[in-house]
């Protein structure tokens, strides 16, 4: 069984690093170097919080079909164990880039899903998963205006692996993010 990391993000520890001085104490202490600023978030990982976000909101009790969004884990490169499904593992793939006429540059992003199912029913069960991102991505295929569009879900392949006495279907699938900043700058 494979250990989880808990508790603070790894955005959360960043901010805790830059506003810590020399004795390690948090912004306010007298001893503490204070930090005038911090960076932004790109609009890519910007667009990636919102991924990993929404797609945790995919629980029956929010009128989904499944609870895949129990078990949603971003650039996962571990077999989920049976107790983990159904679960979701994604991660942002490739990205091609435009650059526009308006010192502007259009950027589409690829979004890797791998869904995972166990049991005798699981053909349905990732049938049901699909739906669910869809309609997840439906919510809002601008991602709170960070995006100019979002294309529908492609299916990649599905496969099935039999082992002793279980079953644990897969299936990969795709969808691309349209979004726009300024040229040569992913943080506007």
């Amino acid at each position: 069984r494979r250990a989880r990391c808990k508790g603070q993000n790894t955005q959360d520890r960043y901010r805790d690093l830059l506003y810590q001085g020399s004795s390690g104490r948090r912004h306010g202490s007298n001893d503490t170097q204070i930090v005038e600023g911090l960076m932004a978030d790109s609009m890519r990982q910007q667009i990636c919080t919102a991924i990993d976000t929404r797609l945790k909101t995919i629980l029956v009790s929010g009128g989904y079909e499944t609870n895949a969004g129990s078990n949603v884990y971003e650039f996962w490169d571990i077999a989920l164990e049976e107790d983990e499904l159904p679960g979701i593992i994604w991660r942002d793939g490739t990205e091609e880039s435009e650059m526009l006429v308006t010192s502007t540059q259009d950027r589409r992003v690829n979004i890797d899903l791998t869904l995972m199912a166990s049991g005798a029913t699981a053909p349905s069960i990732l049938r049901k998963m699909i739906a669910d991102i869809e309609k997840a991505i439906n919510v809002d295929y601008t991602w709170g205006g960070l995006a100019i569009f979002t294309n529908a879900v492609n299916i990649i392949d599905t496969f099935q692996v039999e082992h002793k006495d279980r079953r644990i279907g897969a299936c990969r699938a795709r969808f691309t993010i349209l979004y726009r900043t300024g040229y040569l700058d992913s943080y506007t």
